[in-house]
């Protein structure tokens, strides 16, 4: 199994797929913000930042360590098959997920290693309320015809 494909957006249903000779299907909402969220790094962040404060190392760079894999991961599973673009608005949302994520959890990314206050987590988990809503909608707005490998 190949990994190219498998977290692109299907926001357009019915046109052929070049990867299996048949049509697409749209992808529905939930689906869109499963694709969305990096599942690939929510047991490797909590896991690493208790393993790094165990050993009394900083752990702002962690979070961008998981970033750079992000970016590499979400570039190529957001890639048709076929070899097409990325769908870099499905990436840019998956790492702004993460960092809301890493936030509302009470982690930070900055390199002053302050953890994030009270207000700062109470801010961010409203952004997260709302940006739940509109995640799959920046990514139709910037990749209306995304399809898996669809031929144009």
């Amino acid at each position: 199994m190949t990994l190219r494909g498998t977290l692109r957006i299907n926001n357009a249903p019915g046109l052929a797929d070049a990867g299996n000779g048949g049509t697409t299907q749209q992808d529905s909402y939930l689906g869109q913000l499963t694709k969305l969220f990096p599942v690939e790094v929510v047991s490797i962040y909590p896991a690493g930042i208790i393993l790094l404060k165990a050993v009394e190392v900083k752990t702002w760079w962690f979070a961008w360590l998981c970033v750079v894999g992000i970016i590499l991961f979400r570039s190529i599973a957001t890639t048709s098959k076929d070899g097409g673009s990325a769908q870099y608005a499905a990436v840019g949302v998956a790492l702004i997920s993460f960092l809301l994520w890493v936030v509302v959890l009470g982690g930070w990314f900055l390199p002053n290693d302050a953890l994030p206050s009270e207000k700062t987590i109470a801010i961010a988990t409203a952004v997260s309320l709302v940006w739940t809503w509109l995640a799959p909608l920046i990514v139709a707005r910037f990749e209306p015809t995304a399809t898996s490998g669809a031929a144009r």
